[in-house]
């Protein structure tokens, strides 16, 4: 392969004499996005709560976050204000109508509070909690405490949601 002409290209490289370019596969790359939206709908949209624990300022960003990102799979989001009480949280989500809770807070308070929390949430009526952020150092201790998914930027969209979404499958 050659560079391109007009060095500033950067990663331009056309085919030299007697080499051939493998063309890209057509497809349209929302067509996975558009598939787990509509098993999302078929599911009949289910409710996520998202359970703001912390203050205002430590929760918003990961609020704001988990409020665009689910309705990517066909969920609706409903949300609280934030508290800093387990039973508070707890008694909202129960109120919610939701199945699934999504936790969002600082990663400082997740390792205290997310081991209170899931029992709460789960005796609320949740099917599966999911946690907003990205404590690689707290992953193990979380998952074993009762997180089923986590979510981050950077990770895996279509992965999260489809396991949500599975979860919830498997325990209607």
């Amino acid at each position: 392969m050659q560079a391109g002409l007009g060095g500033g290209l950067g990663g331009f490289v056309r085919p030299g004499p007697g080499e051939r370019v493998t063309p890209l596969d057509r497809g349209r790359l929302a067509a996975p996005f558009e598939a787990l939206r509509a098993r999302g709908e078929a599911l009949g949209s289910p409710r996520v709560a998202l359970v703001a624990f912390g203050t205002a300022s430590e929760v918003r960003p990961r609020v704001e976050y988990a409020r665009a990102y689910f309705p990517v799979g066909g969920f609706e989001v409903v949300e609280d204000e934030p508290t800093e009480s387990v039973q508070v949280a707890a008694a909202r989500f129960a109120n919610s109508g939701a199945k699934v809770a999504v936790i969002c807070g600082a990663d400082a308070r997740y390792a205290t509070a997310v081991p209170e929390l899931v029992p709460g949430l789960r005796a609320a009526g949740a099917r599966v909690i999911v946690l907003a952020g990205r404590p690689k150092d707290l992953w193990e201790a979380l998952a074993a405490a009762g997180v089923d998914v986590f979510i981050a930027a950077g990770a895996d969209a279509l992965a999260a949601l489809g396991a949500v979404q599975e979860r919830l499958e498997v325990l209607a």
